[in-house]
């Protein structure tokens, strides 16, 4: 790595890391407060969408330029929020409806739309992970107990409904949307909503 740019400006720091995470950890300290890094180039190659290890595990010697960019946490989880908002409504009357369509055995139907909501599912409960660990910093007025119970259970029913889907248990399954997988996606959705409320109001005032 010969150059490293954080927002435009040339930094130099002469670190020798080998990895992008050893890098980044050594960025933290420099990241003003308040901000995360929203984009992440190496060379012209953006990385940002990989999963963390992978991200992490990038060699920097065959990179000439790292280059990042920063945003305000609350920017940036408005834009997660609303993306996480727009596809619970978009998912939770396919899942009901696919629900229905196990009860009554029309089974193509409903693994086609199971299928594509399940690939869907497992980027959700990452964005989900990612909201619930900077959930405390925005001061959305959360209980003790509330914050507890954030997103203790959707990558383990998850993967019941995955085990259910792959035996052609349909009628575990139809249960487990309706009395497990909905509700949840419920409690998401009205959490997500009140905390949408809140930063587009903090969003507005600064503008």
């Amino acid at each position: 790595m010969q150059q490293l740019i954080m927002d435009s400006a040339e930094m130099n720091l002469n670190l020798e890391c080998a990895e992008l995470g050893d890098l980044l950890d050594e960025l933290n300290r420099f990241i003003p407060e308040g901000r995360i890094i929203s984009k992440l180039y190496l060379d012209d190659r953006e990385v940002m969408d990989q999963g963390h290890d992978v991200l992490r595990a990038q060699q920097l010697d065959p990179v000439q330029t790292v280059r990042i960019e920063t945003s305000s946490i609350e920017l940036e989880l408005q834009l997660n929020v609303s993306d996480i908002l727009s596809y619970f409504k978009e998912m939770r009357p396919i899942l009901r409806q696919a629900g229905r369509e196990l009860r009554y055995g029309s089974i193509t139907d409903a693994s086609r739309k199971l299928a594509d909501c399940f690939e869907g599912m497992e980027t959700m409960v990452q964005y989900i992970d990612q909201f619930v660990s900077v959930l405390p910093t925005i001061d959305a007025a959360f209980s003790d107990d509330e914050l507890k119970h954030f997103s203790e259970r959707e990558g383990a029913l998850l993967s019941d409904l995955i085990i259910d889907f792959q035996n052609q248990d349909w009628l575990a399954l139809a249960d487990r949307i309706e009395f497990q997988l909905d509700p949840l996606l419920g409690r998401w959705q009205k959490i997500l909503e009140r905390v949408s409320t809140l930063l587009k109001g903090r969003l507005a005032l600064r503008n």
